[in-house]
């Protein structure tokens, strides 16, 4: 009579096997979640980039930053909208916007742009905070005192 071999994994092998996936798992999820951060800031800096860009066009037409010829002198409400939001469409995560906490300011002369991430988004943690540009195009983040090694990553 002929035995039947049993075939199968031992709980041992699987327990490998699990530990194994545990540890590789741990090292993929973070540097994962870092890449979508990255990404997600790289397109708030591009909206907010140019958003930059109209306020320089705006004032070139307008001779100021805050108002136009006509006498509008709300920015806020003659910038496109897709502007004042990353991305342009879909979920929401940052905003520009002109009240609150990390407000963007206009004026006659100057400007200060702040992408902020909203309080309720995937970003709103994010260890950059909202990221900024003026007039001159000096860039920053909104994080308070942050070494100029933060600001560079967050802007690279």
């Amino acid at each position: 009579m002929h035995r039947l071999r049993n075939t199968g994994f031992t709980l041992i092998e699987v327990m490998i096997v699990v530990a194994i996936i545990s540890l590789l798992a741990g090292i993929a999820l973070p540097s994962y979640q870092s890449y979508v951060a990255r990404s997600n800031r790289a397109a708030a800096k591009t909206q907010l980039m140019q958003a930059a860009q109209y306020m320089q066009r705006f004032y070139a037409a307008n001779d100021r930053y805050d108002a136009d010829r006509a006498g509008n002198n709300n920015i806020w409400s003659i910038m496109p909208a897709a502007m004042l939001r990353s991305p342009a469409d879909g979920t929401q995560l940052y905003e520009i916007s002109n009240g609150g906490t990390n407000a963007s300011t206009a004026n006659e002369s100057d400007f200060v742009l702040i992408m902020r991430p909203v309080a309720d988004g995937s970003m709103a943690a994010d260890k950059c905070g909202g990221l900024t540009i003026n007039q001159a195009g000096a860039k920053g983040i909104t994080i308070s005192n942050p070494a100029a090694s933060l600001v560079a990553e967050c802007w690279r």
